[in-house]
């Protein structure tokens, strides 16, 4: 009786596997993302979807209407004077010594206005010396 339960439970389990493994779509390599195949359906003009044209002969006109557009004018009257003026910046470097987190040291910076360039510099004694900016 043992050996018949035991025969029927392995043969459940190898059932059940061979069923996992064909549910599992084939795939040519690792990592291949599933085919985006996606059904809309929309139930009112309330849930139209943004729709993007490719592939398409554009050699006639496409029929558009646009709905819910607020009208807007532009006064021809005002004309603002503009000049062009170069930015002067201030500089600063800041010593980040090594396994330090930079945060403590940045945060009272930013709050005077200064931001780190993007450039990191190698210090003598391992750390990093970060250039930072700031409008004059």
């Amino acid at each position: 009786m043992r050996t018949t339960l035991a025969y029927l439970l392995c043969g459940i389990a190898l059932l059940m596997a061979g069923n996992a493994m064909l549910a599992a779509p084939g795939q040519d390599r690792p990592g291949q993302p599933t085919q985006a195949r996606v059904w809309i359906e929309n139930r009112g003009s309330g849930q139209a979807v943004p729709v993007s044209i490719e592939n398409d002969s554009l050699n006639t006109p496409l029929r558009v209407q646009v709905t819910g557009s607020p009208a807007v004018t532009v006064g021809g009257s005002i004309v603002l004077p503009t000049r062009v003026v170069r930015q002067a910046w201030e500089y600063q470097v800041l010593s980040v010594p090594f396994g330090q987190n930079p945060t403590a040291l940045l945060e009272p910076l930013g709050l005077q206005g200064w931001e780190v360039t993007g450039s990191q510099l190698a210090s003598a004694d391992g750390g990093t010396l970060l250039l930072l900016k700031r409008p004059q």
